[in-house]
């Protein structure tokens, strides 16, 4: 009995240290494709998290493409900007808005 006793305390021990998972950012309007149309990453709650929404975007909208380049672009709104390859060998700039998270720890 009391060794059923300590497995049941491990076992609940070890189930509260579970982590609870963040949500996946929630991305919002915009299409990338200027400046002004930014996909919005207002969603993601740190730089991690907003690298990891850009590239599901990315995977999503244009499956196939590749990163060709990537800058950042500082002004009243802070952006990402970059440049993919499509796979018909076409290159499309897609701007993604970073300011809500960008430089905050």
């Amino acid at each position: 009995m009391r060794l059923v006793l300590i497995a049941a305390f491990f076992t609940l021990a070890l189930g509260g240290c579970q982590s609870v998972p963040r949500s996946q950012p929630q991305l919002g309007h915009g299409d990338g494709s200027t400046a002004e149309l930014a996909v919005d990453l207002s969603g993601a709650h740190d730089e991690f998290e907003g690298m990891q929404a850009q590239r599901a975007w990315l995977s999503q909208n244009y499956p196939g493409a590749e990163v060709k380049s990537q800058s950042l672009l500082m002004g009243p709104r802070v952006m990402d900007l970059i440049t993919i390859s499509l796979p018909s060998g076409e290159e499309r700039n897609i701007y993604f808005d970073i300011s809500s998270y960008f430089g905050k720890m």
